[in-house]
């Protein structure tokens, strides 16, 4: 049989390696307390961490795409505000209208409605140039920077110029599209040559060019006659009015299908998160009795190399 000799400087070695791998440990199990994480390092668990790469992907792909309904949403609603308006308007406008039609009024008084009528197409002008909190107008389409509506030389439902109209669209006939969800985009705001001019729409009328003939055929003395495109002004002033109302509901469908994802976007997040807790969260009750196994473990172990770095063969001689 022989003699396992182990060196004083093995012994120590050893020893202060075991001391510092328990401190180690306590410390890991200390920082998982501290910040509720189980996985502290790709390390811990390999398979876990992959876990919770792809569910934060996941999480902020979702978050993303709820910035993004918001961010459509504002449009959306300035864009239904900004149609209410102009609805407004034009039924004050028509009201003035039926009145100008009034057997029992002469030129004078049909010029009078037509003054007031002309105070309410330089405000509708102001009410097309919207814009957005970004600074951007909302109806020139893609060309956002460009004012959409100004006077100049209009153009009809189909394009064409229309000597009689003052007001010319600079903007164009694109939508901005936005993804709310991975297969879902919608517009959030319509071109002003579809809203306002009829471009593009069963039945359109360009509105401003109706409410000029309104103004022209009351100055003239003859609200009650049919223009170039055979309606009274009643009548397009009423189609206007039904091409906006189309337009506003579209938008509030617009806006219920945001609201919708967006709850769908909140209810997948809290899954989400759920599963990533599953996966990173620390077991509070575990990690406690493990921490005082560690300490204890550790105690035992310096007073272990304590009680050894007294021992010296000189204490037996």
């Amino acid at each position: 049989m022989s003699d396992i000799r182990l060196s004083t400087s093995q012994l120590h070695n050893t020893t202060t390696s075991q001391i510092l791998k328990n401190q180690s440990d306590v410390y890991r199990t200390q920082t998982q307390l501290a910040t509720g994480k189980r996985i502290l390092s790709p390390s811990d668990d390999p398979r876990g961490a992959a876990s919770l790469v792809d569910l934060t992907r996941e999480i902020a792909r979702s978050k993303q795409y709820q910035d993004n309904g918001f961010a459509a949403k504002e449009r959306l609603d300035l864009e239904d505000q900004t149609l209410g308006s102009a609805a407004t308007l034009l039924q004050r406008i028509n009201e003035l209208g039926v009145y100008g039609n009034n057997g029992a009024l002469g030129a004078t008084e049909r010029g009078y409605i037509a003054a007031e009528i002309e105070g309410y197409y330089e405000e509708m002008l102001s009410i097309v140039n919207a814009k957005g909190n970004n600074g951007e107008y909302l109806f020139a389409g893609y060309k956002s920077s460009t004012t959409p509506f100004a006077k100049g030389v209009g153009v009809d439902a189909s394009g064409a110029p229309v000597a009689g109209s003052t007001i010319g669209y600079s903007g164009d006939d694109n939508r901005r599209q936005i993804y709310i969800a991975d297969e879902l985009s919608l517009a959030s705001a319509d071109p002003g040559s579809e809203v306002f001019q009829g471009k593009g729409v069963t039945n359109g009328v360009d509105m401003f060019r109706s409410i000029e003939d309104m103004i022209n055929n009351l100055k003239n003395n003859t609200p009650d006659i049919a223009n170039a495109n055979g309606k009274t002004d009643q009548e397009n002033i009423g189609a206007v009015m039904e091409q906006i109302l189309l337009y506003r509901s579209k938008v509030g469908a617009r806006l219920h299908t945001i609201e919708t994802q967006n709850m769908v976007h909140e209810d997948f997040q809290v899954y989400l998160q759920t599963s990533v807790s599953r996966v990173e969260d620390v077991d509070i009750a575990e990690a406690v009795t493990r921490l005082n196994q560690q300490m204890m473990s550790l105690q035992a172990v310096q007073q272990t190399y304590m009680k050894t770095q007294g021992l010296s063969l000189f204490n037996y001689l």
